[in-house]
């Protein structure tokens, strides 16, 4: 059962803001979660704010540590740091950050409260809102999760400042997916950008209350709310291969190219007009990095494991026009195959 939304904290006054709710929560224990790089670019400026005593739990960086062996390390570093129903974890990271230490602190003792403070442009508009939280399960993204809201949802654009370029590219991809299901006029600002960097915070939160109004519409994705997969279901299977190969495909770049892949099949099977998608293949093409599929066979089978699909037919959000998504489409297999191969090509399989 999902809680109400999360109490929002943001701009001049977010970390009085939240201060005064661990004051009135009074914690038995303030643990934070951080990965290796958060640890150092962002604890500094959360502990110079909070100004009280905290614990750290800190993990690998990246999307291999987001597993459940890395949940039970959570679970058993909590309870030998005498954490109980009355601490609070709060969750200073990126993407994998939130949705791992959300997961964590939603079982731990069937659940304590959390915190989210995301550090990067794509857990700030996207990964951070809405209450999903998640594990990678034998390579499979977030096969494992929960619904579950933060108690509070803090944003700092202060922490956008420590961030290397791929960041602001992963961010952009979430930026655009919002734009493409909901507002022309931001993809329309979107087109005019020169380098990801020139996102200004009026087109940041324009894209924030798309993901808000959907989530608020649809909180346990049953229907509307399904549009916010545009780009993953082909995204999200391009990074399980790429975990099975023991590598990674950046969670923004791996969307980007599904985005591609799916608005190719918008085109075909949902009206998309070929001017809307050459548009979109234009933008995508122009920020992120052309990477062909090792194998689009092996991709297309973890595409057939997705959450979303249902006696074996694939089902994915696909565009009618930019700005307009279609929750659920049934595509055939051999269509996804074609589409990764005329979008993103191949390269010959592996061993």
């Amino acid at each position: 059962m999902m809680k109400p939304g999360a109490i929002w904290l943001e701009g001049p006054g977010c970390w009085e803001g939240l201060r005064t709710w661990l004051e009135d929560r009074d914690p038995d224990g303030v643990f934070v979660l951080t990965d290796t790089h958060t640890a150092r670019a962002c604890l500094p400026v959360l502990d110079q704010r909070l100004g009280r005593d905290r614990a750290v739990l800190t993990i690998p960086a990246g999307e291999k540590g987001k597993t459940v062996e890395t949940a039970s390390l959570l679970w058993q570093a909590l309870a030998n740091a005498g954490a109980g129903r009355g601490s609070v974890l709060l969750n200073l990271g990126g993407g994998v950050v939130t949705d791992l230490g959300g997961f964590v602190a939603s079982t731990y003792m069937r659940g304590i409260s959390f915190v989210h403070i995301p550090t990067s442009l794509l857990a700030q508009v996207d990964a951070a809102i809405g209450g999903k939280n998640g594990i990678d399960v034998g390579h499979v993204k977030n096969l494992a999760g929960i619904f579950r809201e933060p108690d509070v949802l803090l944003i700092d654009p202060i922490f956008l400042e420590t961030l290397p370029q791929q960041e602001w590219h992963n961010g952009l991809a979430e930026v655009a997916k919002h734009a493409l299901i909901a507002d022309p006029d931001l993809w329309r600002a979107l087109e005019g950008l020169e380098h990801p960097r020139d996102i200004s915070q009026r087109l940041l939160s324009a894209a924030v209350a798309v993901k808000r109004m959907i989530v608020a519409e649809d909180p346990g994705e049953s229907g509307l709310r399904k549009v916010l997969n545009f780009g993953h279901t082909v995204g999200h299977a391009l990074e399980s291969m790429a975990l099975a190969f023991g590598q990674e495909w950046p969670h923004g770049e791996a969307v980007a190219a599904g985005m591609q892949v799916e608005a190719w099949l918008s085109k075909k099977l949902c009206g998309l007009p070929a001017a809307e998608e050459a548009r979109i293949r234009i933008f995508l093409q122009r920020f992120f990095p052309d990477r062909p599929v090792p194998d689009p066979e092996s991709c297309l089978s973890y595409i057939r494991k997705d959450k979303k699909n249902r006696g074996g037919v694939i089902r994915m959000a696909l565009l009618q026009s930019i700005g307009k998504a279609i929750p659920v489409v049934e595509v055939p297999g051999d269509l996804v195959l074609a589409a990764m191969k005329e979008c993103l090509g191949e390269t010959e399989p592996r061993g």
